[in-house]
């Protein structure tokens, strides 16, 4: 049986098991269905490339995937390769629920635009590597060396992005008080340009340190 003809039998039998119609030509599959089918297809591939909940290196290039959203359920991964695939959504997939995170590719696939992207990458926290060449439709990825600055001035904590050094390093004081600002309020270093502090009690007496974690 193909991969394909695998996922049609899970999602014929549970929307038997739903209790749905069924047309003349075949089951009839709405849009939620379709994504359901994606990431079972996901899934069904990482079983048989024998990925374990305690995975920590995850390769899905090339795999004509649209859809990546099951990798968030894989807690340890360190690396993880999404090049080169039909991915168009990644805050949907939840990376940033990957507290391990280090180094993604991400290059060659469908994101609308940069600013999608660092976005969906501001709570990986520890995120140091990214490739991300030719990865958004939007133009803004086709040339590492125009949006190496933009890239590393908003994920702090990036270190090499498509093999380029970051041009924003934090000193040895903003590390100290990055580090108290993540214990304090969770913010790691790929969140400190986009920062919300609501609701998370910070004294007065703190304000300049938190301040100075932002400069």
């Amino acid at each position: 049986m193909t991969l394909q003809e695998r996922v049609d039998a899970v999602i014929v039998r549970a929307q038997r098991q739903a209790g749905l119609q069924f047309t003349g030509k075949g089951v009839k599959i709405s849009p939620l269905s379709f994504e359901r089918g994606e990431r079972i297809r996901l899934l069904i591939l990482l079983e048989e490339g024998g990925v374990n909940e305690f995975a920590t290196d995850l390769d899905l290039a090339n795999k004509n995937l649209l859809d990546a959203s099951a990798v968030s359920l894989y807690q340890h991964l360190r690396h993880v390769n999404l090049s080169n695939n039909r991915l168009t959504n990644l805050p949907r997939y939840g990376l940033d629920r990957l507290p391990f995170l280090q180094a993604l590719d991400i290059r060659n696939n469908r994101f609308p635009t940069l600013d999608n992207v660092l976005r969906a990458l501001e709570g990986c926290d520890q995120l140091n590597y990214l490739l991300m060449e030719k990865s958004t439709l939007d133009g803004n990825t086709t040339n590492p060396s125009q949006y190496l600055s933009v890239v590393t001035h908003r994920l702090r904590g990036v270190r090499t992005m498509d093999g380029r050094s970051s041009m924003y390093d934090l000193s040895p004081a903003q590390t100290a008080i990055q580090s108290w600002l993540y214990d304090f309020a969770g913010i790691g270093k790929n969140g400190l340009v986009r920062v919300n502090v609501s609701n998370k009690n910070l004294p007065s007496s703190m304000f300049f340190y938190f301040l100075a974690a932002l400069a």
